[in-house]
């Protein structure tokens, strides 16, 4: 029961809950976190497959969640550019981008396969800066040991005192998208 609650309810899924529960999620292999940078001449991608998350349920129907990926892992495909990238967010003194938050009243799904939008709000850090953050996730039940979660949000890389990187002197644009393509199993 413990390993099903983990799933079906970080995402919403229908399940009686008699008391309040801690899990940790399997988060699969494919699951990624992706960012996307635009500069003047080109824009960068860099992907990360090393997600670790972990989900609460409370009877009053609240959703604690965290999510943390290392900084290190994020592979743009040209090594050069993640050595700087990694300078620049200076991942040896903030090894990790953490994301801590909840949701409230998550709605029950119906039979499967099901769909349901889930907004996570809370707190994300970032380069050693803490700031508010909304994570809106479309969550796919596919079964109840199954789901995926799907999701975009932008922040801003002066709000997290990154100074932004440059090219012939024209700096990245302040916003970086953020990816969330999370595949959930059941922990065994």
């Amino acid at each position: 029961m413990l390993n099903r609650i983990v799933v079906l309810f970080f995402l919403g899924a229908p399940l009686a809950i008699a008391s309040d529960t801690t899990a940790t999620l399997d988060v699969a292999p494919q699951s990624a976190l992706t960012y996307h940078v635009v500069h003047k001449f080109h824009e960068m991608t860099g992907v990360s497959h090393q997600i670790q998350g972990r989900a609460r349920l409370l009877t009053d129907g609240t959703l604690q969640a965290m999510v943390r990926v290392p900084v290190s892992s994020f592979d743009s495909g040209n090594g050069n550019r993640d050595e700087h990238m990694m300078e620049t967010v200076e991942a040896n003194k903030y090894p990790l981008v953490e994301f801590k938050g909840t949701a409230n009243g998550v709605a029950m799904a119906g039979p499967f396969p099901a769909h349901r939008e889930v907004k996570l709000n809370g707190e994300l850090t970032f380069h050693g800066v803490k700031r508010p953050v909304e994570v809106p996730l479309m969550v796919t039940f596919a079964d109840a040991k199954h789901a995926a979660a799907k999701g975009k949000f932008a922040l801003s890389l002066t709000a997290f005192n990154v100074d932004r990187p440059s090219l012939l002197f024209v700096p990245i644009d302040d916003t970086m998208d953020m990816t969330v393509n999370l595949a959930v199993g059941v922990a065994q």
